[in-house]
């Protein structure tokens, strides 16, 4: 409990019922992680995007990899940021949440389509 709440705020958290704790700490964690995401962001931008930047291979000077051969990803970076985004918002990864976004994404597509044919307007 000290570690997630501080020593400050240790009587407070020990005198609430156990559900009650259970659940600050899950809020607490939700905000540190939220804090996280946002101080990474902030160092990505501030870095011109190369933070995260794994080598992969460095063989392609022109820096646009052809098949087969190596180049720059920032996979590391993105599942970090992936992590800490279902902890600071566990409510936008639940499997509901992410078949309506994937059904809103379609029918923006389709909408697109169809004014694009001329179907609407």
């Amino acid at each position: 409990m000290i570690r997630v709440f501080g020593v400050e705020r240790y009587d407070t958290i020990m005198a609430m019922p156990d559900r009650l704790i259970a659940r600050a700490a899950t809020i607490e964690g939700e905000r540190d992680a939220e804090r996280r995401l946002s101080q990474l962001r902030d160092l990505s931008l501030a870095a011109g995007l190369k933070l995260g930047q794994q080598l992969v291979d460095p063989k392609n000077p022109s820096g646009r990899p052809g098949p087969g051969e190596a180049y720059h990803t920032l996979k590391p970076f993105n599942e970090q940021v992936e992590m800490l985004e279902q902890i600071a918002r566990p409510w936008e990864h639940t499997r509901e949440a992410r078949i309506a976004r994937r059904e809103a994404e379609e029918a923006r597509r389709f909408d697109r389509i169809a004014s694009a044919l001329g179907g609407k307007s």
